[in-house]
């Protein structure tokens, strides 16, 4: 097997999906040769479905602390940026992992292990995310970021709606202009069991929600899609939606763990939605993108 080539292509009947080795991100998923992932455009965001990891979000000047002494930490963490090892390689499946290092150790002062396992099949792209703590513990968040293609119309996405599986209300977490994380909850009805996308939700620093565990899932729909997308993220309890202002796809991002508080300043010890490790612990987080064929109920 490559185990140095930049990408890894994942073949099934109907999906092909590009794993890169670049933060282990998905940077294509094809739905019988239509691409439903965001390509990326420097105008508008050159991402198309990064993982967070060890933040999700921003700290409030690009700095944390921990025991003392200040660190410096982009936005969503070093994942996206480094470069991971293939561990297996097959037709429909891929494990990269990424350990520590001085590099990361220089900004993130514990010693890790990250597994990400993809596997296709004819109608899902599903991801195992393991996290294993070192022998100090480890403090950290862990998320996704896919951005799929959804064409603008008027003041929003037109009839696109998301339809969570059950009706109850979702919490909405206030977001600062910043992108921090601000003292608001407020409850956020759900009609119908859907939160349409006009007019739009997402724009700025986007809209991010808290969501019970019994309705973590939801179905992307659009006629201007070729198919549903439905997302299953039963280990993560919070839910963003954001898109540069103007650009055409959508970003529907589960979360465990949240931007740093817009004051006071950041302590890793404190800071909202970290898990926090015991030494030699594991912690596993599951993802999937399921395709179904409109009119066809797969829940």
């Amino acid at each position: 097997m490559d185990t140095t080539a930049e990408s890894y292509l994942l073949t099934g009947n109907d999906l092909v999906a590009v794993i890169s080795r670049r933060g282990g991100e998905l940077r294509s998923l094809k739905y019988r040769d239509t691409e439903l992932i965001w390509q990326g455009d420097p105008a508008y965001w050159d991402g198309s479905a990064p993982l967070l990891f060890p933040f999700c979000g921003r700290v409030k000047d690009g700095v944390y602390r921990w025991q003392g002494q200040d660190y410096p930490m982009p936005i969503h963490g070093f994942l996206p940026e480094a470069t991971l090892s293939a561990a297996e390689i097959e037709k429909d499946r891929l494990t990269l992992t990424l350990t520590d290092s001085p590099a990361t150790r220089a900004v993130y002062p514990f010693a890790f292990g990250l597994s990400l396992s993809y596997q296709l099949t004819d109608n899902a792209l599903s991801l195992t995310a393991t996290v294993t703590a070192g022998d100090t513990g480890l403090p950290f968040s862990f998320g996704a970021h896919p951005g799929f293609h959804l064409p603008l119309a008027n003041s929003g996405f037109g009839d696109a709606v998301l339809r969570f599986d059950a009706p109850s209300p979702l919490a909405r977490i206030e977001i600062t202009d910043a992108g921090l994380l601000g003292n608001g909850r407020s409850a956020y009805p759900l009609s119908d069991a859907t939160l349409p996308l006009s007019p739009d939700p997402a724009g700025g620093c986007g809209i991010f929600f808290e969501v019970p565990k019994h309705n973590r899932a939801l179905t992307l729909e659009s006629p201007a899609l070729p198919c549903n997308i439905r997302m299953e993220f039963a280990d993560f309890p919070i839910l963003g939606l954001w898109h540069a202002e103007g650009a055409p796809y959508l970003c529907i991002e589960p979360w465990q763990g949240l931007p740093a508080p817009a004051d006071p300043p950041t302590d890793l010890s404190d800071k909202p939605g970290t898990v926090r490790l015991a030494p030699g612990r594991q912690k596993t987080f599951n993802l999937r993108i399921i395709l179904q064929q409109k009119g066809i109920c797969h829940v």
